[in-house]
């Protein structure tokens, strides 16, 4: 099992709980955001490794939940769901240092490995925060303790 806490974004019911099925065995901790507004703020209000976003959603799309995610500092791995292999999305997405795309309908075990890559990246870019002395200690202090929680 992963020990880790995934942020899910999707829009489509079903898709989630199709994810929440085949990861609730191998991950410690999934929650779910219908949007990207309601992903940020679980962003902010909870201990987070990894997450999956769907790039088109209503509202705030996996695009701009991943570019206001940043801006506010979150480091962490950003795998994005997409049905449309859209070149100019994926462009946008790599832009922000997108971790991986998966495509809908996804395959289990290929979801698997990328989750344990992506959890591997996740603790060594904790790691590095706690090194990089370029970062401000107030940031870093709350940051690292907020993924403890």
């Amino acid at each position: 099992m992963l020990d880790i806490t995934l942020l899910i974004a999707d829009d489509e019911e079903e898709l989630i709980e199709n994810l929440k099925y085949d990861l609730e065995k191998s991950i410690s901790k999934i929650i779910v955001a219908e949007n990207g507004e309601e992903a940020l703020k679980k962003l902010k209000s909870n201990k987070v490794d990894c997450v999956l976003a769907d790039i088109n959603m209503p509202g705030k799309n996996g695009l701009v939940f991943a570019k206001e995610a940043r801006e506010w500092g979150y480091q962490l791995p950003i795998m994005f769901l997409t049905a449309h292999g859209d070149d100019h999305l994926m462009k946008n997405a790599l832009s922000l240092n997108a971790f991986d795309f998966i495509d809908k309908p996804y395959e289990k075990k290929t979801l698997l490995d990328i989750l344990q890559e992506a959890a591997s990246e996740s603790k060594a870019m904790q790691k590095d925060i706690a090194r990089d002395e370029t970062i401000d200690s107030e940031f870093k202090r709350s940051y690292l303790l907020m993924l403890k929680e």
